[in-house]
């Protein structure tokens, strides 16, 4: 294997990865936008922060960290 494909293999496993990270809004969300408005790169939109733009999410989870909901037991 060259350097190319081993590359290209590590940005594959890296994406796979990234797409597991992405968070996802359950039953407790009550569409407060909080997220969204916290959101780094604008992932969520604040008309419906039930929903992740999983092109533009880095799966940061700073909006994990700072639901309301989520601090919630």
């Amino acid at each position: 294997m060259d350097d190319a494909q081993n590359m290209n293999d590590f940005r594959r496993k890296i994406n796979d990865i990234n797409y597991l990270l992405k968070p996802k809004s359950d039953k407790k969300c009550e569409s407060c936008g909080i997220c969204a408005k916290l959101c780094p790169v604008n992932a969520i939109p604040l008309d419906d922060p039930k929903e992740t733009n999983s092109e533009k999410c880095i799966s940061c989870m700073r909006c994990i960290s700072i639901c309301p909901k989520k601090q919630e037991n």
